[in-house]
């Protein structure tokens, strides 16, 4: 199967299917009522400075989609959005338009759209093994990036059926890219969050920065579970089963 259908279905399923990851970490937090503030409400900034941009809030939409021709409106959408705020977002996974160049428009759409605002370009570890220095420039300039986000995705990979689990030698090439590129490198994940001892591994490393906001929002396993489910691959399937799934299950 193409790597461009793949993106649709991705759409598709985050659409009409419960893909949130099993447990929202925000819930973990109350936060304490202050009834004698002695602030004035008007004076509350949330502006925040992030790799040396300013932004209206610290807030970004997270790397999502583009690499099929129905997903240029979406990027189109969320980038009218941003620019519109003053906020910064990611596209989805690049690789799609370095085998087909037609899929370009996907990703382009986004800097014609906000043509000021702070864009990140998109790649996964695995696929860094496989690229010449002329295929990340090539990525950064399709959105004229002013950040390089590099996906660790290992769970969702190990249950899609095309998936890449080889992850040897991932560590090295990413701090090789850290060092050759002129643009912030942040690292970031698909649903199943970053913990505290890869954080160690990559601290080292010349990164711009770390989302660790990776769980507690859509997970990618889970959407690759429905990928694998419809075609009857149930055992598979479980790699990227939810908790919650699993109970209905069950209980059927």
């Amino acid at each position: 199967m193409g790597t461009s259908r793949r993106k649709i279905e991705h759409l598709k399923i985050c659409a009409n299917r419960k893909v949130e990851s099993s447990h929202r970490y925000f819930d973990d937090l109350i936060l304490i009522h202050n009834a004698l503030p002695e602030i004035d409400g008007e004076k509350i900034s949330l502006r925040k400075r992030f790799l040396n941009r300013d932004f209206t809030a610290p807030i970004m939409v997270s790397s999502m989609t583009g690499g099929h021709p129905k997903t240029e409106k979406v990027n189109a959408n969320i980038a009218g959005s941003i620019e519109e705020l003053g906020l910064a977002m990611g596209v989805g996974s690049q690789r799609a338009a370095l085998k087909d160049p037609t899929l370009e428009r996907t990703f382009r759409i986004v800097r014609k759209k906000a043509p000021n605002s702070f864009i990140c370009a998109n790649i996964g570890a695995q696929q860094i093994k496989e690229l010449k220095k002329e295929d990340v420039e090539r990525i950064v300039d399709m959105v004229e990036a002013n950040a390089l986000c590099i996906h660790l995705n290992f769970l969702q990979e190990a249950v899609q059926p095309e998936g890449e689990v080889n992850g040897e030698g991932c560590l090295r090439m990413i701090e090789a890219l850290c060092n050759d590129v002129d643009i912030p490198v942040i690292i970031k994940e698909t649903g199943a969050g970053i913990s505290r001892e890869v954080c160690k591994k990559l601290k080292n490393l010349k990164l711009g920065a770390i989302d660790v906001g990776g769980a507690g929002g859509t997970s990618f396993s889970a959407v690759e579970y429905y990928r694998v489910l419809k075609n009857f691959d149930f055992w598979d399937a479980q790699i990227g089963d939810l908790p919650q799934q699993r109970k209905k299950k069950m209980r059927s």
